[in-house]
């Protein structure tokens, strides 16, 4: 059993993903099932898959099998706003001016709060994240969320608290925000805005915001698991759409990352253009963070990436601007982030990733 580190100077790794017995770590971390989806020269080269979606059911793991995404939901969102953004709205403009069932609480002396401020969590807006809805009760609209969703799974009402444009404070709640604002200005539902906008264009037929499914999408559709093992009672919980609320594969999300890539070189605009995109993977008014992603490294060696945790779920992705590789792992366990960290380091050193940085 080989359990691969971060590479450092004069350490020797092994460099063959094989040699990372994925099965005996998913037993070692108890993690029921996991896909993976390996980017290598702007392609994708390897999707992987192991276990089950359901430790009840024991269907299991495909190419096509949906997990949470959880945060990650939040980069797809922000690629989602900038494509309106390049039609009809402003990175600049007061984000108030673009909503109109819901309001922004604050005093009329506070500073305009952006769509570029909610989208690099500058905004000095609180709520960090949500712990989900139950199943088998209605969703609330994204208004009550707003307004602190009293009744199941609620949580503080969104205002800002902090200064604006001054510091990096990460908000699920300036995500559901974004949301509230692309509706009211399209007279669309986030999932249908999300679908028409970018699933559609890029072919990802296994992506979804919605929280109803049928029958037979929910047949191939994983399970949360807890760290102990045990499945998240109704399987599931239901999350806010543009803060957390993505169904997915590993595959769905590797192609829209090539888009990403390919766009920052200006060799497919499917989405965005090649100025939006490298404004979308530059720093704004911190040194982690863009509009939308994690960012780490310079211009000439820059990694892009976004992790996700929900109730269940744990899933992270990595990808260079410039050599065109990465890597997405999805799995449907709380306990899945140690076993991903393995995976990246073993992939990021099987294909000799340039600086590597140990996520």
């Amino acid at each position: 059993m080989v359990i691969i580190a971060c590479r450092k100077p004069g350490v020797i790794v092994s460099r063959s993903l094989p040699e990372l017995n994925i099965p005996a770590r998913m037993q070692h971390y108890n993690v029921p099932g996991l896909s993976v989806a390996i980017i290598s020269d702007f392609t994708i080269d390897t999707v992987l898959t192991y276990g089950v979606q359901d430790i009840t059911t024991k269907i299991a793991v495909t190419g096509s099998t949906r997990f949470q995404a959880a945060s990650i939901s939040k980069a797809v969102s922000a690629v989602v706003a900038l494509r309106e953004t390049e039609k009809k709205l402003s990175l600049t403009e007061d984000i108030n001016n673009y909503l109109t069932s819901w309001h922004i609480p604050q005093g009329s002396a506070s500073e305009p709060i952006t769509l570029a401020h909610l989208l690099s969590h500058t905004a000095g807006i609180n709520v960090p994240g949500y712990a989900g809805f139950d199943t088998d009760l209605p969703m609330p609209t994204i208004t009550a969320i707003l307004n602190g969703a009293a009744g199941h799974g609620a949580s503080e009402k969104v205002q800002k608290t902090g200064k604006v444009g001054k510091a990096f404070t990460y908000s699920g709640g300036g995500y559901c925000i974004v949301q509230q604002a692309l509706e009211d200005r399209s007279g669309q539902s986030f999932a249908e805005l999300s679908d028409q906008r970018l699933f559609q264009p890029l072919g990802l037929s296994n992506s979804s915001f919605r929280t109803s499914f049928s029958p037979s999408e929910i047949q191939r559709m994983a399970s949360g698991h807890l760290k102990n093992g045990n499945r998240v009672t109704g399987k599931w919980r239901n999350y806010p759409a543009a803060a957390g609320g993505l169904w997915t594969t590993a595959t769905d999300l590797a192609k829209l990352i090539i888009e990403i890539q390919k766009s920052y070189h200006n060799q497919s605009n499917k989405l965005l253009s090649q100025n939006m995109t490298r404004q979308m993977l530059t720093p704004f008014n911190n040194p982690i963070y863009g509009l939308g992603f994690y960012l780490d490294g310079k211009t000439d060696n820059l990694y892009f990436s976004h992790n996700g945790n929900n109730i269940g779920f744990q899933a992270n992705f990595i990808a260079h601007t410039q050599k065109g590789y990465g890597v997405v792992v999805m799995t449907n366990s709380d306990a899945g982030n140690s076993l991903i960290k393995e995976i990246f380091t073993a992939v990021s050193n099987q294909y000799g990733w340039q600086g590597f940085p140990c996520k």
